[in-house]
């Protein structure tokens, strides 16, 4: 029977404390230190603070949103600590948000992603292979020197797309350097093989018949969707003065 009575007292011991530590939590506190770092992240820190706004201890659930409400991330955390959110390749700038919860105390706060306009680019063989991995459309000048000589090709890229710059220059090997405006070093690809008439660059298009002609494949899909239309009404009228 006494250790019954003890057992009894110890869980609203525990209770007590529970109910103390959860509603001592008066307030949620959010805080963006950044928009965006040059390493495409976000810092955040959320606390928790008791009636007298102090910080408390506690570990504090949160999710992100992007602006299209999209859950993105979500974890716990510990009271005033630091989140570094990575922000996933090629999603868009915009108004982004933080749901935190601890207990029956919530919090929503919103915050701004600022644009990245970065490009990856890669050589193969002798293309550029240029991809947007930013989160804005990308519309810049990429300097490329094939030897010596100095080329420039204007690149527009939506979110996530990829375009090939063919290098030409006349046969033999070559050292080419990109620099796409950005604050890292010139990448350089050191024994290129080149082939051509002169230096320069020429844009692909990648893709089969449809790609690389749209404007006559429009046509070609408008003209089939109205033989399909002719050939139907006919067969309509025919079987219907059956």
């Amino acid at each position: 029977m006494f250790m019954k009575k003890r057992l009894s007292i110890g869980m609203v011991l525990v209770l007590s404390l529970m109910i103390v530590s959860v509603v001592s939590a008066e307030k949620l506190g959010v805080g963006v230190e950044n928009n965006f770092l040059d390493d495409g992240s976000v810092d955040f820190r959320i606390t928790l603070y008791d009636d007298d706004l102090n910080k408390i201890d506690g570990r504090v659930e949160y999710v992100i949103l992007n602006p299209y409400s999209d859950e993105i991330a979500s974890g716990v955390v510990d009271s005033g600590d630091v989140v570094d959110f990575l922000v996933p390749e090629s999603e868009y700038s915009g108004t982004w948000g933080i749901n935190a919860n601890y207990g029956d105390v919530s919090v929503s706060e919103k915050f701004l992603i600022d644009e990245l306009k970065k490009v990856d680019i890669r050589l193969e063989e002798d293309y550029l292979v240029v991809t947007n991995i930013g989160n804005a459309f990308y519309d810049k000048k990429i300097l490329i020197k094939i030897g010596g000589e100095d080329q420039t090709a204007i690149v527009y890229l939506d979110v996530g797309q990829s375009k090939k710059i063919k290098l030409t220059a006349p046969q033999g090997e070559y050292t080419v350097t990109v620099n796409d405006g950005g604050k890292g070093d010139d990448l350089v690809f050191s024994n290129v093989q080149l082939t051509g008439n002169v230096v320069g660059l020429e844009r692909v298009v990648e893709g089969g018949f449809w790609k690389q002609y749209p404007l006559v494949s429009l046509f070609l899909v408008v003209l089939l969707l109205v033989v399909v239309v002719v050939v139907t009404s006919k067969l309509y009228h025919k079987f219907s003065k059956k």
